[in-house]
């Protein structure tokens, strides 16, 4: 019996064999068989939010605990869209192709005098984003920094905040409503640290989000700043940090390492006569600070890291008013840049490349001016809507100074998923 189930076993594995090797090969793909075609993929709206009216915590005073107050009214200026007073806050939504600034741009400005807070606070009103980075948190004596989270959504959305300290990360979750802002003092939080760094994430609904400085000396108010978020990147440019007072202040940098690798970066600093290159060790998940001494006169930053970084630095000047702002790098631009002026501002262009480029400027008085390979150029623009082109990339900002303080723009790139796709089909 045995011997009839192995000859059985034996003829089931033969015809097995023998069905597999008159079965045809299986035949590999070529190009041939590969159909590619562009399909048109529509693009969502373009949105944009600002972070609206400057915060105040406590009151006139600053007794009243656990009181927090818009105050004031910021400038608002948009190409594309019309301002809704009845939204509670700025924010934008436009519809068409193909996108970029000349779709949408809006920014905002706000002069604010008070006693407990002095200075000119401008920002970028940027595309709303599911996460996002900020390295410029102070909370130590004589530092405020407060979050402000804006919710474009028609549902709440919950966000969650994650701060890194010296010796510890905490994270909370925040629930911003529905069409609604929300501001958080970050002293708590933070544990009044002089120095952090925070990261905000939603589960994929995008918010806006902004972080507002305050500085005071005693009872003098000193500063007041408002930062927009960034992403992670391995180079970037900061152009138009300008030095009025050399040696009054110096300039402060920050970088956060998020990756699980330490980052090698490279800062080269230039200005008008010289180059200055530092080399830094950031480990991973921490944040840096460094004090910087940089020249009279108007300086370009720019550097290159082997692991994505988070950079950021505090320039103060003394001018007709004593303030500050937190330069973050630039985007670069390829195609036109759209850019709304509300009050006369130097409009910095700068040129990361080795050659010479070319920058035209449209609008209510029309310039042009060649930009040095690794240089940058400094113009002054009256109130306006202007388009700034180039045949090369080419990083704007915008700085503004008055009897009230100092603030910079930093117009970021407008665009979503979609437009033209390539799709192969096999």
């Amino acid at each position: 019996m045995k011997i009839f189930l192995r000859l059985v076993a034996s003829l089931a594995v033969f015809g097995s064999l023998a069905a597999l090797y008159l079965l045809p090969a299986p035949q590999a793909l070529s190009e041939a068989t590969v159909d590619s075609q562009l399909v048109g993929v529509e693009p969502l709206p373009l949105q944009s939010g600002c972070p609206g009216p400057l915060v105040e915590v406590g009151g006139v005073q600053g007794t009243d605990l656990g009181e927090i107050a818009r105050i004031g009214a910021p400038l608002v200026a948009v190409h594309g869209a019309e301002l809704d007073p009845e939204q509670g806050w700025a924010r934008f939504e436009v519809a068409g192709s193909p996108q970029s600034t000349q779709l949408l741009s809006a920014n905002q400005v706000q002069s604010v005098d008070r006693p407990r807070i002095r200075g000119l606070a401008a920002a970028n009103c940027g595309q709303p984003n599911n996460y996002g980075y900020f390295v410029s948190g102070n909370s130590g004596p004589g530092n405020e920094s407060i979050l402000i989270l804006g919710n474009p959504n028609q549902v709440e959305v919950l966000v969650e905040v994650e701060l890194t300290l010296a010796t510890e990360v905490i994270s909370e979750r925040v629930p911003v409503a529905a069409g609604a802002q929300k501001e958080i003092s970050l002293v708590a939080l933070s544990g009044a640290e002089p120095i952090f760094a925070l990261s905000y994430r939603t589960s994929g609904l995008a918010v806006s989000a902004y972080m507002q400085h305050r500085t005071v000396n005693g009872l003098t108010a000193t500063g007041v700043d408002l930062v927009a978020p960034q992403l992670a990147r391995k180079a970037g440019v900061l152009p138009g940090i300008e030095v009025v007072t050399e040696g009054f202040a110096p300039a402060e940098l920050r970088v956060f390492n998020p990756s699980l690798e330490q980052a090698a970066v490279v800062l080269q600093l230039k200005d008008s006569e010289q180059v200055e290159e530092i080399r830094l060790l950031v480990p991973a998940g921490e944040l840096l600070s460094q004090k910087l001494s940089l020249a009279a006169g108007a300086n370009l930053v720019s550097f290159e890291s082997d692991q994505p970084v988070v950079l950021a630095l505090k320039n103060q000047i003394l001018d007709e008013g004593l303030d500050f702002s937190w330069m973050v790098p630039t985007d670069g631009f390829a195609e036109p840049l759209r850019l709304v002026v509300s009050r006369t501002s130097t409009l910095f262009i700068a040129n990361p490349e080795s050659g010479d480029l070319t920058v035209i400027i449209q609008g209510p008085e029309n310039q042009s001016a060649i930009v040095p390979g690794q240089g940058q150029v400094g113009i002054v623009v009256k109130p306006g809507s202007y388009l700034i082109s180039s045949a090369e990339t080419f990083h704007a900002l915008l700085s503004i100074k008055n009897s009230t303080g100092y603030a910079t723009i930093a117009p970021t790139q407008m665009r979503n998923f979609g437009e033209e796709l390539k799709v192969s089909v096999r």
